[in-house]
């Protein structure tokens, strides 16, 4: 039995608690008071942060432990499970808006948003040696080969993009 705890940040009082079907390893997103996770139950799970209500829940077609990220190009969470399948979720009820099957299973990083205030793109690493540009609306842009296994989340800055490999390396990515 996993739980869902919220604690109030003044007097660390439990405000909260919500049981799930199965471990979270993802970290919770949280947007205009509804907080979004992904779960090993083969789910995407949204709740209120005040009352800790579920508010709707999403299968996904196999475990996550990535965290989603949100789009508000298309009001949408965005999330990849381990079967290599990268999922968009309405954030007003979780219904699916498009799925992406990228044939790169064992998906282990979380995606990062890139936006230039016009569009927003997600940027994903696959463990087995790819990195993927992919549309608000589902489309991949760009694939780029990178040499090795990606276990951590991407940091971008000043447009150049940061990969830490389960073997220690770091290894810096122009994307201008």
């Amino acid at each position: 039995n996993s739980t869902i705890q919220a604690f109030d940040s003044k007097t660390g009082e439990r405000k909260w608690q919500q049981s799930v079907r199965a471990p979270a390893k993802s970290t919770a997103v949280i947007i205009s008071g509804v907080a979004v996770i992904s779960t090993w139950g083969k789910d995407l799970v949204a709740f209120d942060v005040r009352t800790g209500k579920q508010l709707w829940r999403a299968p996904l077609s196999m475990k996550s432990q990535v965290s989603p990220v949100y789009l508000r190009n298309g009001n949408q969470f965005v999330v990849a499970d381990l079967s290599g399948k990268i999922f968009s979720m309405s954030a007003n009820d979780g219904k699916q808006l498009w799925t992406l099957t990228t044939n790169q299973d064992d998906q282990r990083s979380s995606p990062i948003v890139l936006d230039d205030g016009k569009a927003q793109k997600i940027l994903f690493t696959c463990e087995k040696e790819r990195l993927w540009l992919i549309s608000s609306s589902g489309k991949i842009e760009k694939r780029w080969p990178i040499q090795g296994f990606v276990t951590s989340v991407p940091w971008l800055t000043n447009g150049m993009l940061f990969l830490s490999f389960n073997d220690g390396g770091l290894v810096a990515y122009d994307l201008k």
